[in-house]
């Protein structure tokens, strides 16, 4: 007997999860990164407020 082949339908839902977790991926970075630099420099605390 034959064996059916599935080697379009396999690689077609491959396909589709990698994408789908790319995309998952994508979202998680950038809802994930912080909207501030922590490391940039407060000018405006260092500076004498004139009054």
């Amino acid at each position: 007997m034959a064996k059916k082949k599935r080697s379009v339908g396999r690689k077609l839902f491959r396909t589709v999860v990698l994408a789908g977790l790319g995309v998952v991926g994508y979202l998680a970075y950038t809802n994930l990164k912080p909207t501030e630099d922590p490391w940039a420099a407060a000018y405006w605390e260092d500076v004498p407020a004139k009054a």
